[in-house]
């Protein structure tokens, strides 16, 4: 008899299990974080592989003040994100209810951010010496500029969870990174007067700057599977 229960017991269990990744293959996703608020469509290939087109925008700075050459500047952060990804859920049918819900991520996305960068230099404070080619260092400055990527396509790594409340509601955290290369800082207004291009005098190259050469993601979500 008890061999028997266990045997029901052990099927049930089983059947459970699978009830709970019964989804139909699609789902949407509300999410935001660092990289702004949007969301995703979702494609599961299978229980353990799903395919992710999504977008991030909005004002949401992660960083306010950015330093160049020693100086720090101001910051704002504009964000215009649209990603490709695939996740991978090695541990689906895990009794273990942390690696069913662990994933990993790969993928690629379109950094279209635009990130406004600003400074008022009072008179006697240390400016960069590029400035006094545009006015003397006896006055004050109000410089402004972007922040800009040559390259817009960056690679995404990353990992998260995501727990399933029931047969359609499922939770989703992740943190990452994307490779963006270093970016360029260009100087485009001098007292709210447009300069014109001048790479020896307006270009400066972030070369060593982490947060801007990988770019950090954190964020999190609600998915609804249909």
């Amino acid at each position: 008899m008890k061999s028997i229960l266990l045997i029901c017991v052990t099927n049930l269990l089983t059947v459970s299990s699978t009830l709970a990744y019964a989804t139909t293959d699609f789902s949407i996703r509300t999410e935001g974080g660092l990289s702004g608020y949007g969301g995703a469509i979702i494609y599961n290939v299978n229980p353990y592989i799903s395919l992710a087109l999504g977008y991030n925008g909005g004002q949401v700075n992660w960083k306010n003040n950015i330093k160049i050459n020693g100086i720090r500047y101001n910051i704002e952060m504009n964000n215009n994100r649209t990603y490709i990804n695939t996740t991978f859920r090695p541990w689906t049918y895990s009794p273990n209810n942390w690696l069913q819900a662990f994933h990993t991520t790969i993928g690629i996305g379109y950094i279209g951010d635009n990130y406004d960068i600003h400074q008022n230099f009072k008179v006697g404070e240390a400016r960069p010496s590029q400035l006094n080619k545009f006015i003397p260092k006896n006055f004050e400055i109000d410089a402004k500029g972007l922040l800009d990527y040559g390259n817009p396509i960056a690679p995404y790594l990353g990992v998260g969870l995501s727990p399933k409340f029931n047969l359609n509601w499922s939770g989703f955290f992740e943190i990452g990174i994307y490779y963006t290369g270093s970016p360029t800082v260009r100087l485009t207004h001098i007292n709210n007067n447009e300069v014109k291009a001048d790479p020896k005098f307006t270009h400066y190259e972030l070369n060593d700057n982490f947060f801007f050469k990988w770019h950090p993601v954190a964020k999190a979500g609600i998915a609804y599977s249909f």
